[in-house]
Formats: structure tokens, sequence, C-alpha cells
């Protein structure tokens, strides 16, 4: 799927992200590695829309990621 956008390990999760266009983005989440599971299958994907979580009134700039 290309270079990796987003890598974030937190939680015993590992999740990668990629962009979709220029308005979408998706979200993959596993769980880490580990020496018994060196490759484990995805938990659960999102699709994200970034500039609809935007809330103006609040100054809230929406979820990235």
């Amino acid at each position: 799927m290309g270079t990796l956008a987003y890598d974030v390990k937190d939680n015993g999760q590992e999740i990668i992200g990629y962009t979709a266009g220029s308005e979408f983005k998706v979200e993959m989440v596993f769980t880490q590695p580990t020496s018994a599971n060196p490759n484990p299958v995805m938990d659960h994907y999102n699709i994200l829309y970034p500039r609809g979580t935007v809330n103006s009134m609040a100054d809230d700039p929406g979820r990235q990621w």
C-alpha cells in the first residue's frame, strides 16, 4: 500500500495508517508482535474522514489519526 503515513505502538497494539486520497485515512490496528506471535492478524480497521470531525465553534481541529 506504499509508505506508511502513521505508525504507533500503544497499549499492546500497533496502529498503522495510510492516506486514501486527499480526504480519507485508513487506520489498521494489530496486536503488537511478540516472539510467540511475530505476525499477528489485524484486529480491526477504521476509515477516517478528518474534515468531518472538525468543530470550528470549539476551536477543535478534529481527529487526524
